[in-house]
């Protein structure tokens, strides 16, 4: 892995880890709060979310995963280094990047909770571009 990259994981490890901390301090100020931690492997970064209850007991879920190399499998098809990645299970990334560690617009597709769906963003465009069309329709 690269120092670049190595770099843009750890911003992005620490500004999720960050929202998880604010969400804690304003919902959930009683209950300890989750701890991001990386598990590096030879193509994926796994972003695990440890938590522990009051008796000490772990918990823990895959926030998501990261590509570390460029790669090519049958399930993902091409994967590009930087890449974001919804757990599909605790030990495999999902289909469609969700985004990259290179492009900070793209993590709006996380919150607290892990990697989910489409980058935010992309569903105001589609939102917008929705509103446009059925304007221009009303104006014909």
């Amino acid at each position: 892995m690269n120092e670049i990259l190595e770099k843009n994981i750890d911003i992005f490890v620490a500004e999720v880890q960050d929202k998880i901390d604010k969400m804690w301090k304003l919902r959930f100020e009683n209950l300890t709060k989750p701890i991001l931690e990386k598990h590096i492997g030879q193509k994926w970064v796994k972003i695990v979310r440890t938590e522990k209850n009051e008796s000490g007991i772990k918990r823990q879920s895959v926030y998501g995963f990261i590509a570390i190399k460029d790669h090519s499998t049958k399930f993902l098809g091409d994967v590009k280094v930087g890449n974001i990645h919804s757990p599909a299970n605790f030990d495999k990334p999902s289909k469609h990047a969700r985004g990259s560690v290179y492009n900070r617009d793209s993590w709006n597709a996380v919150n607290e909770w892990g990697v989910i769906g489409k980058p935010i963003h992309d569903c105001n465009k589609w939102i917008q571009d929705r509103i446009n069309c059925e304007s221009n329709q009303q104006t014909v």
